[in-house]
C-alpha cells in the first residue's frame, strides 16, 4: 500500500500546490512471503490528515514585507526538502472567527509543553523562534533532534499552536507562550511515492518520547486505519500520565479507500478527535463522519507557516487539530490542575454547535460535527455545571469553644454590638412618639392636669345641712 506524508513542491514561480496523504507502515512483516500469484497482505497505513496546500505568492504577497534573506538549513543528503514559502498579507479567516488577541488577554499558554508528532518543526521560523525544544528525530538513524522540518507540515501545525507573530504578517498562533517538543516520524509522500516512510512502532515511540519529555498536550495530525496495539498502548500511557491527546480524524472522499474506515488514534478512548469546517462553518466533504469526531475546527484554506520563514494555505483535518491542541494548552495554562477528562469536558461544553452539532453527539444523525466548533475564549471564561449534584454536608449546631480566645472575643463583641443596636433602636422608637407632641406644643413644657373639685361625702353633706338650720 502506498503511504507517506505530502512533500511541498514548487509548481511555478507564483504558487505551490501540496497534496498530502502521509502513511506509516508497521515494521512487522510476514515470516514467509506469499506466493507471487497471491495478493500481498496490506499493511496498516498512517496518513497525515492533509488534503492539499496552495502556497500563496504574487497577489497574496505583502508589498511592504518582502521575503528577508535567510540561509536555508542544509538538509541531509538523502532528503529532498520543500522550498520555503512566501509572506501572506491577508488576515486569516480563522483569526476573524477565533480572535487570538482576545484569547491572549486571558491566557497565552505559558508553562505548558505541547508535543507535535509529525514531520518535525523548523525552529528557525520567526513565528517559532525560541519556542521549539530540540525534540527527537525517530525517522532517520541516529536519533538526532526534531527541530528541522524538511516538508513543512509539522511547522505549519506548530505555528497554529505557538506562532508568536512576525512584523508585517497578520498570522498569529493561539498559545504563543507554549513550548513545542517536535518528534519526526515520517516524510513519506503517498501521492508520488517520494520521501522516507516511517513505521507504526516509530509512531508509538514518538508518543512515548513526547510524554516522557513533559508534554501536557500532544497533537497528532496523523491517521492510522488499523488498531495497532503499540500505538494504542502509547496513547493510553500518555492519558494515564495526565496528557491531553488531540488527533485529526483524517480526510476522505467518495472514491477514497479510507472512506468509512475508523481513524486511529482519534477513535481511541480519551482522545479528542478533530474534524474540519470551512469559513462558512460547514463541514467539507473530505472531513469524515463518525462517533470519533468530538470537535471541529478550521481546516479549509488555513494560513500557517512553512519551513524557513514562509507561509501557505492548507486544507485538511491535520490543520484543524492544532486549534484544539492550542485551546487545551490555554486551559491548562490558566488552570494547571485539570485532568485530561476535565479539559475535554470543558472543550465539549463550550463548543458552538453548528449545522446540528450539539452536546447530544449528533454524529448519530450523520452530521460529523461532534459537539461543535471549538471556542478557546468560551473555554477560558465559562465553567460548565457539574454533571452530578454534590452531596451537601449537614450543618453542625454552634457551640462556643471556650478554649479559643479569639473565638470567645468575637462572640463577646458580637453580643455588645447587638445590645447597643437594640438600645439605639428603642431610643429611636421612643423619639418617634415624643417628637410630634413636642412640635405641637412649640417645644414648651406641658402643664400638669388640674384636680377635679372634691364633692363631700353623703354623711358630711347632712352635717352641713343641720348646721345651717340652727
Amino acid at each position: 500500500m502506498r503511504r507517506g506524508f505530502l512533500l511541498l513542491r514548487r509548481l511555478s514561480a507564483v504558487s505551490l500546490v501540496t497534496v498530502l496523504c502521509g502513511a506509516i507502515a508497521p515494521t512487522t512483516a510476514l515470516a514467509t512471503p506469499p506466493p507471487e500469484t497471491s495478493t500481498p497482505e496490506k499493511a496498516p497505513v498512517v496518513e497525515l490528515a492533509t488534503l492539499g496546500q496552495a502556497q500563496a505568492a504574487g497577489k497574496a504577497a505583502v508589498a511592504n514585507a518582502p521575503v528577508a534573506e535567510q540561509a536555508v538549513r542544509k538538509p541531509p543528503a538523502n532528503r529532498d526538502c520543500a522550498d520555503p514559502g512566501e509572506p501572506i498579507g491577508d488576515v486569516p479567516w480563522h483569526q476573524r472567527a477565533l480572535d487570538p488577541a482576545k484569547v491572549a488577554t486571558l491566557s497565552d499558554g505559558r508553562g505548558v509543553v505541547v508535543g507535535v508528532i509529525d514531520s518535525g518543526v523548523d525552529s528557525g521560523h520567526p513565528q517559532l523562534a525560541g519556542k521549539v525544544r530540540p525534540g527527537r528525530d525517530l525517522l532517520f538513524p541516529g536519533g538526532g533532534p526534531g527541530d528541522f522540518d524538511c516538508i513543512g507540515h509539522g511547522t505549519a501545525v506548530a505555528s497554529i499552536i505557538a506562532g508568536g507573530g512576525e512584523e508585517g504578517i497578520p498570522f498569529r498562533g493561539y498559545a504563543p507562550r507554549v513550548e513545542i517538543v517536535p518528534v519526526v516520524v515520517s516524510e513519506k509522500n503517498a501521492k508520488d511515492g517520494e520521501g522516507e516512510p516511517g513505521s507504526a512502532s516509530g509512531f508509538a515511540q514518538g508518543i512515548r518520547f513526547a510524554t516522557d519529555a513533559g508534554a501536557q498536550v500532544i497533537n497528532i495530525s496523523l491517521v492510522l486505519y488499523e488498531d495497532v496495539p503499540a500505538v494504542r498502548n502509547a496513547v493510553q500511557r500518555a492519558i494515564d500520565r495526565g496528557v491531553v491527546v488531540v488527533a485529526a480524524v483524517g480526510n476522505v472522499d467518495a472514491k477514497s479507500a479510507n472512506a468509512g474506515r475508523t481513524p486511529y488514534p482519534a477513535a481511541y478512548p480519551g482522545v479528542i478527535g478533530v474534524g474540519a469546517v470551512n469559513e462558512g462553518a460547514a463541514r467539507p466533504d473530505s472531513s469524515p463522519v463518525g462517533p470519533w469526531v468530538d470537535l471541529v475546527a478550521p481546516g479549509d484554506q488555513v494560513i500557517a507557516a512553512t519551513r524557513v520563514r514562509g507561509y501557505a494555505r492548507y486544507n485538511g483535518t491535520s490543520f484543524a487539530a492544532p486549534f484544539v491542541s492550542a485551546a487545551a494548552a490555554l486551559i491548562l495554562s490558566r488552570e494547571p490542575g485539570l485532568t485530561p477528562d476535565q479539559v475535554s469536558r470543558r472543550l465539549f461544553a463550550t463548543a458552538d454547535p453548528t449545522f446540528g452539532g450539539s452536546p447530544v453527539r449528533p454524529w448519530a444523525n450523520g452530521t460529523g460535527y461532534g459537539f461543535g466548533i471549538v471556542q478557546p475564549l468560551r473555554a477560558l471564561v465559562e465553567r460548565p455545571v457539574a454533571a452530578e449534584p454534590r452531596e451537601a454536608k449537614a450543618l453542625s449546631a454552634y457551640s462556643p469553644d471556650e478554649t479559643d480566645p479569639v473565638r470567645a472575643n468575637q462572640v463577646r463583641w458580637a453580643l455588645i454590638i447587638a445590645v447597643v443596636v437594640l438600645a439605639v433602636a428603642a431610643a429611636a422608637g421612643m423619639g418617634s412618639i415624643a417628637m410630634p407632641r413636642g412640635r405641637r406644643r412649640g417645644w414648651r413644657p406641658g402643664r400638669a392636669p388640674q384636680p377635679a373639685p372634691r364633692t363631700p361625702a353623703e354623711g358630711n353633706r347632712r352635717l352641713f345641712d343641720d348646721l345651717e338650720d340652727e
